[in-house]
């Protein structure tokens, strides 16, 4: 064998030898960071390369020593260096791409952690806001209710002395009052929700007694519309088990919301009772013939402070809280609330409540 085949073959050899050491030696520290569990049939298949790179290692080395043929012993020495050099760079492929992963969990786990404790700490302010408001409720109407009274004592004295004017600021009084004090429950139900302390009083009440009380309720609110309010209440519709108190209120309001929005129109409030296998549902189904909503409209209608758009505000004024506080209520009490419309179509709101026990 020539003087240069013996060094290039000698030279290919000793630098695979160090390449395949290279590669376990990064082998062992891949293994020690995964570990043998979650690859351990890629493991395998490596250890398999490993050993048939080490049997082409021993046989250039024995072609070489025997002085069998000169090219076999060169190629033998080829094939052994570049296959060990393969495998070093997939295994330090491997290492840098484990490392690599590892650091992004570990700032994935960080975020993670952090994200969790702005959480944390978001819920405990708001939790806190919640109980104060809770918690203020006494605070907030004792004053308001003794102004609402006073002011209609004075329109009553008023009236008696023959004084018109005094009458009218007293009734402004007292309907801004009234309107405040409305304005108030409804944030203070809203923290009550939030705080988790809305109890609900359950009892058995006549249905179409509950409606006409809600009828008699909106009555107003469609004549200030120039309206019309009709409702359609089987008196034998029977009775059904909830919070009467809670019923009435989610009904009057999303009756007053229709008989606002509906001007010289007409809203209808239509009840019936559904049977089901899991038991018997109320259904409350408001339909007038407003201004309708668009489907953007809609998508944000029971979110709390939400409304139409500004132009509805300013026409129709509110707060955006009433429809919010209802289906939260509703939900509360194991129904829902759902609602069809279409611009300049009029809208249908259906309450839906399970009866209860009651029949």
């Amino acid at each position: 064998m020539p003087g240069w085949q013996i060094a290039l073959t000698a030279a290919l050899i000793i630098g695979g030898a160090a390449v395949m050491l290279l590669a376990v030696i990064s082998t062992l520290r891949l293994r020690r960071e995964v570990g043998d569990r979650q690859y351990g049939r890629h493991w395998g298949v490596l250890h398999v390369l490993m050993m048939f790179f080490l049997l082409g290692y021993l046989g250039a080395v024995a072609l070489v020593l025997l002085g069998h043929s000169d090219w076999l012993a060169l190629l033998t020495g080829v094939v052994f260096f570049f296959g060990a050099l393969f495998v070093y760079i997939v295994v330090r492929t491997g290492l840098m791409t484990i490392r690599d992963l590892q650091v992004e969990v570990q700032q994935r786990q960080r975020t993670e952690a952090e994200l969790m404790v702005a959480r944390d700490a978001a819920e405990a302010a708001s939790s806190a806001k919640s109980v104060f408001l809770a918690n203020m409720g006494h605070e907030l109407r004792t004053p308001l209710n003794a102004t609402i009274n006073y002011a209609e004592m004075i329109k009553e004295h008023a009236e008696d002395i023959s004084q018109p004017d005094l009458v009218k600021d007293a009734q402004r009084i007292y309907d801004s009052g009234k309107h405040l004090l409305d304005l108030i429950n409804k944030v203070l139900d809203m923290a009550r929700i939030d705080a988790g302390r809305v109890e609900l009083q359950p009892e058995t009440f006549d249905i179409a007694t509950l409606v006409r009380d809600a009828e008699r309720g909106a009555r107003a609110t469609a004549s200030r519309s120039g309206g019309t309010l009709t409702c359609d209440c089987p008196d034998d519709i029977g009775t059904m088990h909830a919070d009467r108190t809670r019923t009435l209120q989610i009904i009057h309001s999303l009756l007053t919301n229709a008989c606002k929005f509906t001007t010289d129109g007409s809203v209808t409030l239509s009840v019936r009772r559904v049977s089901y296998a899991e038991g018997d549902t109320i259904e409350f189904r408001i339909t007038d013939t407003g201004i309708g909503m668009s489907e953007q409209d809609r998508a944000n209608l029971f979110e709390p402070f939400s409304v139409a758009d500004s132009s509805t505000t300013r026409r129709f004024s509110g707060t955006g809280l009433g429809l919010s506080l209802s289906r939260r209520m509703t939900r509360l009490m194991g129904g829902d609330i759902e609602v069809d419309s279409q611009p300049d179509a009029g809208s249908t709101f259906t309450l839906r409540l399970p009866a209860g026990a009651a029949a």
